[in-house]
This record gives structure tokens, sequence and C-alpha cells, in this order.
């Protein structure tokens, strides 16, 4: 399994973001659950999307969710 840079990971996760939103923003649920293309292409961006997000750094990902919870907590307090 080959290391792929961290900014790449990312702009993989942000590009299926991208793509699913594209897909499904002038759909109903009921269109979309009616077609099986949108869903297959939907699903497939979700699996790059966790196999980009196993590939980030476990401390990375440790890092940021305490610094998330840091700022949110910071913001309750003003």
């Amino acid at each position: 399994m080959s290391e792929r840079n961290i900014v790449l990971l990312l702009e993989d996760i942000q590009s299926s973001i991208v793509k699913i939103l594209d897909y499904t923003s002038a759909m109903s649920f009921e269109a979309y659950e009616a077609d099986n293309k949108t869903k297959d292409a939907v699903e497939r961006n979700f699996e790059i999307i966790g196999e980009a997000a196993s590939r980030i750094p476990l401390g990375l990902r440790v890092q940021r969710s305490a610094l998330k919870s840091l700022y949110e907590n910071e913001d309750s307090v003003r």
C-alpha cells in the first residue's frame, strides 16, 4: 500500500464531497432513491472519502478533534 501525501488525501475527500453535492443537489430524495446510477456514484464517493480518511494518521485526527473540541468549548464560554 503506497503512502499518499496528506494534502492529496484531503483533496480526494473534498473532491468527493463536491461530486456528491453536484450529483444530488437538484434531486428530491425520492428521485435519488429511484436513480440507481446516482446512488452508485454517491456510494462510491463515500467509499473514497472513507478510504482517504482512514489513511490520515491517527495522531493528526486526534489532534484535530482535540483542537475542535477546545475551540467549541471556548466559544461557549464567551
